[in-house]
């Protein structure tokens, strides 16, 4: 599935493999400007997700 990217100019479409290396270099350079620590985004990506857990089970049944 293509996506459109919006680059401040004009909309552009990207395919699923070219947006995931968009934001996996995006990511990349967040660590290597010490502006994201990956243990603890991915700390705080589980607490978050312990949290929905429950709220899915409600929605759900």
């Amino acid at each position: 599935m293509k996506r459109l990217v919006h680059d401040g100019k004009k909309a552009k479409q990207e395919s699923q493999e070219d947006q995931s290396e968009r934001f996996g270099k995006l990511v990349q350079d967040m660590v290597d400007a010490g502006e994201l620590n990956p243990a603890e985004a991915q700390d705080r990506f589980e607490q978050m997700m312990q949290k929905l857990a429950p709220l899915d089970v409600e929605v759900r049944n």
